[in-house]
């Protein structure tokens, strides 16, 4: 299997990720691939294969213990200056207060926010 392939097929699977390995060009599926996670930016090792049956980012999954300085960089990854992370994580349950740019505080689950609920102010699903 060529390495563009597989390229392909991930972007294909799931836009979120990019395949940052560049070679070799002849790779077998289950080989392990280096992906970059678009939404909160964690690189990790997966194979082919593991990402068709739905292998995802360990971070956003919960399997990798969060920091208050990587949700902050998460954060301004996916909306920049528009929310200010006020609180300290906890884990991606609890919620966390948030400052939006027109001055209104929120409470977010931080998993929720991360996956876009932060975009609509109606959704009261990420607040309390």
């Amino acid at each position: 299997m060529k390495l563009t392939e597989i390229v392909e097929g991930i972007q294909t699977a799931d836009s979120n990720y990019i395949v940052l390995t560049t070679e070799p060009e002849n790779i077998n599926s289950h080989d392990k691939v280096l992906v970059k996670h678009k939404i909160c930016g964690y690189e990790y090792p997966v194979s082919f294969n593991k990402f068709l049956m739905g292998r995802r980012c360990p971070k956003c999954s919960g399997k990798i213990k969060g920091t208050t300085e990587n949700f902050k960089k998460a954060v301004y990854n996916l909306v920049g200056n528009e929310y200010t992370v006020l609180g300290e994580y906890v884990n991606r349950e609890t919620p966390i207060k948030m400052l939006h740019e027109s001055g209104e505080i929120i409470e977010a689950k931080p998993y929720l926010f991360l996956k876009g609920m932060n975009r609509s102010k109606n959704d009261k699903s990420i607040i309390e």
